[in-house]
């Protein structure tokens, strides 16, 4: 249990003598600090696991056998990790079944009978629904999906630890805002946690100071990925509506916002984004408040820069930026 005082005492922090920076980061601490106890407690129910399984696959559909293959990779990651279930690994069929139906009848996901094989698909306008339940368990998934995605993303049959700590701790920053860490700095000891259990999984093996992999582990790491796929394809947009925004009127409007939701759903449509649920406000808001708060870009330089069509170390830096997401983007996607 968490408890104030123990913290003040620990911490020798007495509020009547902090100055106004000093009790902002203190409030901000102990915000994230309830918040990572209040997901300690929360509990994987059937509907959350049955949304992440889907949202994340990289496929449009899946069948029940396919369902089933991802939700005994999730239960031995649980098992791996002190995860409170709710009652899941004991009815695992007979939950997904009924969570299935619910999905189904819901009109949530389409149920397809295709040459004696059903199919279930998410409806392309409820995905966004489905990303609820995902978030709701997203933060047990987030060390697993960035080893995933930088794995990926080196695109090499084989690795070294430093190469995938280079692309883990960037998505470290890039999503310090989105996600709740135990630690504002990356940890090695987290990502070596991972590639045990890839190596259990039989995803990954060592040889020496090199981690290996083949063709057939690419699938599956793609489908771990996809948990933080909408939220990868949400900063891409940020940083692809900048450009547009620059050039289209001298004067910059208050909020952009609206002009990147706009550029979302045309992306989306063009293909150059694929999920529904990356169009997201809230994803857009962060990703433009925290690349501009940790010094990843500087909107109001870049946007005069851009503009006219200068080359600077801002607008150098900012198409660097895009192709970084770009590059962590397109193994996930295929």
């Amino acid at each position: 249990m968490f408890l104030l005082s123990d913290y003040l005492s620990e911490h020798d922090i007495q509020l009547d003598q902090l100055n106004d920076k000093e009790f902002r980061d203190f409030t901000n601490q102990m915000g994230y600090r309830v918040i990572r106890e209040i997901q300690k407690s929360t509990l994987i129910t059937p509907i959350a696991l049955v949304s992440i399984l889907f949202l994340s696959n990289v496929r449009r559909g899946m069948t029940r056998d396919g369902l089933m293959l991802r939700l005994d990779y999730a239960l031995r990651f649980f098992k791996s990790r002190t995860v409170p279930l709710a009652e899941l690994s004991t009815a695992i069929e007979e939950a997904t079944i009924k969570v299935l139906d619910y999905l189904v009848q819901s009109e949530k996901i389409e149920k397809h009978s295709i040459d004696n094989q059903i199919i279930y698909r998410p409806v392309e306008s409820r995905r966004s629904y489905m990303e609820y339940y995902k978030n709701n368990i997203i933060h047990h998934f987030i060390d697993i999906s960035f080893v995933a995605a930088s794995i990926l993303k080196l695109r090499q049959s084989s690795f070294t630890f430093n190469d995938l700590k280079e692309e883990y701790s960037f998505l470290h920053k890039l999503f310090h805002m989105e996600f709740v860490y135990e630690t504002d700095e990356p940890q090695s000891s987290n990502i070596h946690r991972e590639l045990s259990l890839l190596e259990e999984l039989e995803l990954v093996s060592r040889e020496g100071e090199k981690y290996c992999l083949d063709s057939k582990s690419a699938f599956v790491l793609r489908n771990i990925a996809g948990c933080i796929l909408s939220y990868l394809e949400a900063y891409y947009t940020v940083l692809e509506s900048y450009y547009s925004i620059s050039r289209q009127d001298e004067t910059l409007p208050p909020n952009i916002l609206p002009s990147i939701l706009t550029r979302g759903k045309l992306l989306h449509t063009m293909g150059e984004i694929t999920r529904e649920e990356s169009i997201n406000k809230f994803y857009y808001q962060t990703g433009h408040q925290w690349m501009n708060r940790s010094g990843l870009v500087n909107w109001g330089t870049l946007a005069s820069e851009l503009r006219k069509g200068e080359r600077t170390e801002q607008t150098l830096s900012y198409s660097k930026l895009k192709e970084t997401l770009s590059a962590f983007i397109s193994p996930i996607t295929g």
